[in-house]
């Protein structure tokens, strides 16, 4: 929800309390596409690139598009975004502006870097939020990193069981089937042939002892 204390909109870095979009609607899209609230025309861009929202009184960008916005000089996906911050979407940059109307009634626009504090004209609940959004984001920084490193052991584990699995399946199913059809050939042994020679042998003595009876007899 947004707070009806605190005022933001985007601007140019060297006209920072111009604003080119007021940041006052619950929800606002941004990229290149007509249906966006704030059309940044690059070709780097998606059409919907991200969304800026207002969640328990802070500013939240969530980003979605496949060239990241740069906050500071550094690629995001999800973060809160304060005072003086600097938004690099595609090629265009701009600063955020957020501002409570305490601020906005003394006139004091300048960019905070401490911001949360206090004395800068933000409530003391608003801080604590900040802080604790800053926690749990960076816990959730740290536990996708863990969790990613644990998905990639997990496949290179699930890959070598697989293989693993694939190779005795060849080995004990498939091989002994693609056995057990394949025709046998008797190749001739060295045991064979002499045998074969002796048989032959014995053949033509036995021949020949006939014909020597034979001729005795008559």
């Amino acid at each position: 929800m947004k707070s009806n204390t605190t005022r933001a909109w985007l601007a140019y870095p060297d006209s920072p309390e111009q604003p080119l979009y007021f940041l006052d609607k619950e929800e606002q899209l941004i990229g290149r596409g007509e249906g966006c609230h704030i059309i940044v025309d690059d070709r780097y861009v998606s059409r919907r690139q991200a969304k800026i929202y207002w969640k328990a009184g802070l500013l939240i960008l969530e980003d979605y598009g496949h060239n990241p916005i740069l906050l500071n000089g550094e690629p995001i996906r999800e973060v809160m975004l304060k005072d003086g911050d600097m938004l690099t979407i595609g090629s265009k940059q701009f600063i955020v502006r957020i501002i409570s109307a305490k601020e906005e009634a003394q006139g004091e626009f300048g960019v905070h870097e401490n911001i949360g504090k206090v004395e800068n004209g933000w409530d003391e609940s608003v801080a604590k939020s900040q802080m604790d959004y800053s926690v749990k984001s960076e816990k959730v920084r740290k536990g996708s990193f863990v969790r990613s490193i644990l998905l990639a052991l997990l496949a290179v584990l699930i890959g070598i069981v697989l293989l693993y699995g694939a190779f005795l399946v060849y080995e004990k199913v498939l091989l002994p089937i693609k056995e057990r059809h394949t025709p046998k050939i008797d190749k001739p042994t060295n045991r064979s042939f002499s045998e074969n020679n002796r048989l032959a042998s014995l053949r033509l003595t036995s021949i020949a002892g006939l014909n020597v009876a034979s001729d005795n007899e008559q």
